[in-house]
């Protein structure tokens, strides 16, 4: 074989392995894309598992987050240095600010915050339950149930607490009413007893004290001194009539009534003693008509009492402010917030009347406050301390609730819940009479 057959064969078998090669390239490239087309699909199954997973954690986040929001009681959690890093709305509301990123120390007292970061034994273990007297950024006093217990991480390392605080403002309420009233009967049958005893030995004095009045009618100094036993003895009577009408539990007479044109009758009844004390009246009446159900002989002890009571409280003169708001239950003063008497004013439809009667005088005592509705309790040199008993009495009566706030030197503001007439009552085997 020549040379030159030598090389076509050397070139053939060169173009053989190339074919060869080529062959197992495209083979392994063909594997190659076989494999980015499944690893591809892999990787898109997993980021469809990843987005769903992330999807279904947002959800579950959300869904605990709303959960968390709607709770009306207040749940927040702080770290070890007393910072909030959550709180939900209901906190915010209870205490009416923002808490998030504040310190503890800025709204509990030092006592409750170092218990909270001494690591104590109870929190550790079984967690700890306290009740709290605060003072909302409004300036209200809110009574609230503190139930603390430990945050842990997975390695059970405590790294912060969750904070729960119930509003317990209304039971507080209702339970120094329910004492109230109970304290209110236990008195009340003691001072009708004692009034009882009193007025009989009383009827003799005064029958006698006139005797002797028209035996001395030509002895003028005697005669005088027989008038003031006489005066003593009415003055002492009428006490024992006020203490009997706070005694007695009467039975309403209850009458339909036009409460603007019933409170403009009070008014006008003290209209001399108002512009005497040089006092401005403000009028801040519902705008619709309410009509009113009740006994109005008894309503007019009520008003006239409590209107006498704020213009005393302002000797030098101030701001008397009478105002009505229909309201939708008849339940407890202390039951609406702010936000639930804008809701109801202008609305057509109630079952009760909130009448509130505000002065700018001098306020009350903070240790007053609680021992205003009690019979004998008085601030004033001569008053007997039946006025605002009676008051509380014969709003109870009328199944309605009376409220008292004051500050001391900004004034006091008293609420007074009533009924209002409804269509109900116009049945004929309940319709009221007419006042």
């Amino acid at each position: 074989m020549d040379d030159k057959n030598i090389e076509i064969e050397v070139l053939n078998r060169a173009f053989q392995s190339f074919n060869a090669a080529t062959a197992r390239l495209n083979d392994s490239y063909e594997r190659l894309e076989n494999r980015v087309k499944e690893l591809n699909l892999e990787l898109k199954r997993k980021n469809e598992e990843l987005i769903k997973n992330l999807e279904e954690k947002e959800e579950v986040k959300n869904y605990l987050n709303n959960i968390l929001e709607s709770l009306t009681t207040g749940v927040m959690v702080v770290d070890l240095d007393g910072k909030v890093t959550k709180a939900n709305r209901a906190v915010s509301e209870i205490l009416s600010t923002s808490l998030l990123g504040k310190d503890l120390s800025d709204i509990f007292d030092p006592d409750l915050c170092s218990i909270l970061f001494k690591s104590s034994p109870e929190i550790s273990s079984s967690g700890l339950t306290l009740e709290r007297i605060l003072t909302n950024k409004v300036g209200d006093t809110v009574y609230v149930t503190v139930y603390a217990s430990p945050v842990k991480n997975q390695g059970g390392e405590i790294i912060g607490n969750v904070l729960v605080l119930q509003d317990v403002t209304t039971i507080k309420r209702l339970e120094e009413r329910a004492e109230r009233n109970k304290r209110l009967t236990a008195m009340g049958e003691m001072a009708a007893g004692i009034a009882h005893e009193i007025r009989n030995p009383l009827g003799s004095i005064e029958l006698f004290a006139s005797i002797l009045k028209k035996e001395l009618a030509n002895d003028g100094d005697k005669k005088r001194l027989v008038e003031h036993i006489s005066s003593g003895v009415k003055n002492m009577d009428h006490i024992i009539s006020n203490i009997l009408l706070f005694t007695k539990s009467p039975r309403p007479v209850c009458r339909r009534y036009d409460v603007h044109r019933f409170l403009e009758d009070r008014l006008l009844f003290l209209d001399n003693m108002i512009r005497h004390n040089k006092i401005r009246l403000i009028k801040r009446y519902n705008s619709q008509h309410l009509t009113g159900c009740g006994d109005l002989e008894l309503l007019k002890q009520v008003f006239l009492n409590i209107i006498l009571n704020a213009i005393q409280a302002m000797p030098e003169g101030g701001d008397l402010i009478i105002s009505t708001i229909m309201v939708g239950e008849m339940s407890s003063i202390a039951d609406l917030s702010s936000e639930d008497i804008k809701g109801e004013m202008g609305g057509d439809k109630g079952s009760g009347i909130m009448i509130s009667v505000s002065d700018s005088g001098c306020g009350i005592p903070k240790d007053n406050i609680d021992r205003i509705f009690d019979p004998f309790f008085t601030t004033k040199e001569r008053g007997t301390g039946l006025g605002l008993a009676i008051v509380h009495n014969i709003v109870k009566f009328h199944d309605g609730t009376v409220e008292i706030e004051s500050k001391e030197g900004k004034g006091t503001t008293f609420t007074i819940m009533l009924p209002l007439w409804t269509e109900e009552m116009a049945a004929p085997t309940s319709r009221p009479k007419e006042g």
